[in-house]
């Protein structure tokens, strides 16, 4: 078991428990997040969610063409933190919270699970920059975290059209 810090960094997995955005429609569940960035001028945290309804995501269903990262800690030793198979959907626009993260830890509303390799958070980046649902502002934003924790090599984010 990993020590918990005392502070996140990005590339951190966390459990949020009882995140109000998450529900089944009756009970409020705890929620699965990679943390990916801060803004640069604002009191903003860049969080995307993982879910284990994978099924949604295989040949001829509803998000067959969704554009995914999975994490299997039965495949990879780096995913062992991850209670069984899951995956982040680039597909939807990352979270953003002007909560505080490492109050949130501190008060033991969130769980630290462990950490991303870089090769996952560059995978889950170059997904997210194809995303038009994410302003480039953003995109900069999560560029800049990764690349202050060794993530590099990753592309200049491009003027995005007003147009479409």
């Amino acid at each position: 078991m990993k020590p918990k810090p005392t502070q996140l960094q990005y590339g951190d997995v966390f459990i949020w428990k009882n995140f109000d955005g998450h529900h089944d429609g009756k009970t409020i569940k705890d929620a699965w997040f990679v943390y990916l960035g801060s803004s640069s001028f604002l009191e903003i945290n860049h969080i995307i969610r993982a879910t284990t309804q994978t099924q949604h995501y295989s040949s001829n269903q509803s998000r067959e063409d969704h554009s995914v990262v999975i994490f299997d800690p039965e495949k990879k030793k780096e995913h062992d933190f991850f209670k069984k198979r899951c995956l982040v959907d680039c597909t939807n626009k990352t979270f953003e919270t002007s909560l505080s993260l490492n109050k949130l830890l501190a008060d033991e509303q969130i769980e630290y699970m462990g950490n991303l390799p870089n090769n996952d958070l560059r995978e889950i980046f170059l997904k997210l920059s194809k995303n038009k649902k994410i302003v480039r502002k953003t995109l900069i934003d999560i560029r800049n975290c990764l690349n202050s924790v060794g993530v590099y090599g990753l592309p200049e984010i491009a003027s995005r059209s007003k147009l479409g």
